[in-house]
């Protein structure tokens, strides 16, 4: 016992006497802040606006939001990781990747929207699903100036993150929250995101001011050079995406909206866990491709210590949420959402998957093994697909 308490003090001065460990920490904690700030007014609000809809409307809100951000995903092509690596290898000047990012997010997302709209419009032919998708759809374009973040990430500027993201998401909660109150219909909280969406794109672009990166520019052997190396982490993107949301356009194309609005519950509350260790995994992504460079002994215990703790965290949560997850569901969304507890109880164990996911992805990316990614993932998200036809028939939700 006496060793271990050593061992974990020894470990923590470490951390407080280098100051590269202490760049990722107080990185780290600015995104932490960020992710709670996101976690608690969207868990505050998305509760608020579950009681008020209703598993069926909620269902039909939800099944929405899952096209809206598998092509609002895909057409990201994969860029958050490479650009982390890009700016703290700077392998190009910043403002020329900057630009090829944006360019490269709005035609993809634009695209992918498009193809989206004219796709589900064709196949399901719904007609609030269709209201919905013409405000979530041109959202997911117009947060395109969102990748500065990584800038702000590489340069441990996570405090301009934070700044960046709190007006708009308040902005967004305050107009939802009215329209809640004035009981307003469903399409009124798509056009909100669209709100949202547009004055984050502006914050983004005010916080670029003075951070170094000079004037944006548009050099076409950069946009090229992005597009190449990041095509499979785009296939990869995408794999991950269709894995985590496919459940949910699956379940509202072959259930009744009901189920849709059980399921989307408990995987809200489920995804509440993931923002501590993807936040870890973000900020130690730049510290991780430094280590490297400093000699394998080095980067293999940055990694172990990595992964150590993202292990624990998830399985501690999972245990924690599994002996809780029926009153816990009922207390939050009433017995309308009773059913959701039990799927709770068993969606929790993907944390374990997902933060690992994250952090094997990372280190991939730091190796140039990018190609591994959308190979792994795509397996997954055929076998997902594969049983979701087989069980959701059967068990709707829970299957």
């Amino acid at each position: 016992m006496a060793s271990a308490t050593k061992t974990a003090f020894d470990w923590v001065r470490t951390w407080i006497a280098n100051p590269s460990l202490r760049r990722v920490a107080g990185t780290a904690f600015w995104l932490q802040a960020d992710k709670v700030a996101q976690m608690a007014v969207g868990f505050v609000v998305g509760i608020w606006l579950a009681r008020y809809l209703g598993p069926d409307q909620f269902g039909l809100w939800s099944y929405a939001l899952a096209i809206a951000a598998i092509a609002g995903t895909m057409g990201r092509f994969g860029l958050d990781g490479l650009l982390t690596r890009t700016f703290s290898l700077g392998a190009a000047p910043r403002g020329a990747t900057l630009g090829a990012a944006v360019l490269l997010r709005v035609f993809g997302t634009f695209g992918l929207c498009l193809m989206a709209a004219a796709l589900f419009g064709y196949l399901d032919g719904d007609r609030t699903i269709l209201i919905l998708l013409v405000f979530l759809l041109p959202a997911a374009v117009v947060r395109a100036p969102e990748s500065i973040e990584f800038l702000h990430i590489v340069d441990g500027r996570g405090r301009r993150i934070l700044l960046a993201r709190s007006g708009p998401l308040l902005l967004g909660a305050a107009i939802k929250i009215a329209l809640i109150l004035a009981e307003a219909p469903l399409a009124y909280f798509a056009a909100a995101s669209l709100v949202e969406a547009a004055a984050l794109a502006a914050c983004f672009a005010v916080s670029l001011r003075g951070a170094g990166a000079g004037p944006l520019t548009l050099d076409w052997s950069v946009v090229r050079r992005l597009l190449v190396d990041a095509l499979p982490l785009a296939l990869s993107a995408a794999a991950v995406m269709i894995y985590m949301r496919i459940d949910t356009v699956m379940l509202g194309a072959m259930a009744p909206a009901d189920e849709v609005g059980i399921y989307a519950v408990a995987v809200r509350l489920a995804e509440a866990s993931y923002f501590v260790p993807l936040a870890i995994v973000q900020a130690t992504t730049p510290s991780l491709v430094r280590a490297k460079q400093q000699g394998p002994d080095h980067y293999h215990l940055r990694l172990r210590q990595l992964l150590q703790a993202l292990v624990l965290y998830s399985y501690a949560v999972g245990a924690v949420v599994f002996v809780i997850a029926d009153p816990l569901v009922t207390l939050l969304f009433g017995e309308a959402y009773a059913e959701a507890g039990f799927v709770l109880a068993l969606y929790i164990w993907s944390t374990v998957f997902v933060v690992l996911g994250s952090a094997s992805s990372a280190y991939l990316i730091n190796e140039g093994q990018t190609w591994v990614l959308p190979t792994r993932t795509a397996v997954g998200a055929l076998i997902n697909v594969a049983l979701n036809l087989v069980l959701i028939p059967r068990y709707g939700a829970v299957g």
